[in-house]
């Protein structure tokens, strides 16, 4: 996946990469989006983050995106290219990375901004850059889950036979809560771990198919 943007100086232009929350209005009930999460107090710390649906928490109700939050997906991938190049010198106009991520990510974070808007932006650029790395090479795909802490953008995997999901800005938003780095990557190569051993789990154990006959 190649996400680029133009390049700007971080010291004049420190804001250009900012990208707004936007949502889409006619999706019923409750929205999406970091601002959900500056307290980190929607959900018992974790249970949002990756987990087998039906494990912990009653199975959230699963949509399909609208033509909005798509277009809301693509401007954060936008943002999160700026990003990388306003915070990693090594990796400006280069394609985007996971490990240029966590190079920026670092460099930011060890800034300690406060800004509530300007650590919404972050997060929600790196998050949705992660969730779409998942998306493109661990076998996922963008959805709207909702359950009984609201409703969030997520990234599902082995859909009806295995069910791993990730709440990609939260999973960011977590780590920045605690003041941690350099976790992309690993945490990319972890996760598309799990899914391989539930799909491994899954054809161990999955009914024989009725439909098939028996061999010969």
């Amino acid at each position: 996946m190649v996400c680029r943007a133009t390049l700007f100086s971080r010291k004049n232009d420190a804001d250009k990469w900012r990208v707004p929350n936007r949502f889409a209005a006619d999706r019923p009930g409750p929205h999406y989006g970091f601002s959900e999460f500056t307290g980190f107090s929607a959900a018992p710390a974790g249970e949002r983050v990756v987990r087998r649906l039906g494990e912990t928490m009653a199975t959230p109700k699963i949509d399909a995106l609208s033509p909005q939050e798509v277009e809301w997906i693509q401007s954060q991938l936008d943002g999160a290219a700026r990003f990388v190049d306003a915070y990693s010198d090594a990796d400006a106009g280069q394609p985007l990375t996971l490990e240029a991520l966590d190079r920026a990510f670092a460099v930011w974070l060890s800034q300690d901004n406060t800004d509530n808007q300007l650590v919404n932006a972050v997060i929600n650029a790196v998050g949705i850059a992660f969730g779409e790395f998942l998306v493109q090479s661990a076998g996922f795909e963008w959805v709207i889950a909702s359950d009984e802490y609201g409703t969030d953008l997520a990234v599902i995997a082995l859909r009806g036979r295995g069910d791993v999901l990730v709440y990609p800005a939260n999973f960011v938003a977590k780590r920045w809560e605690r003041r941690e780095s350099n976790f992309l990557a690993a945490s990319f190569a972890s996760i598309s771990e799990q899914v391989a051993q539930v799909q491994s789990s899954w054809k161990k154990t999955a009914p024989p198919n009725r439909y098939l006959a028996p061999p010969a």
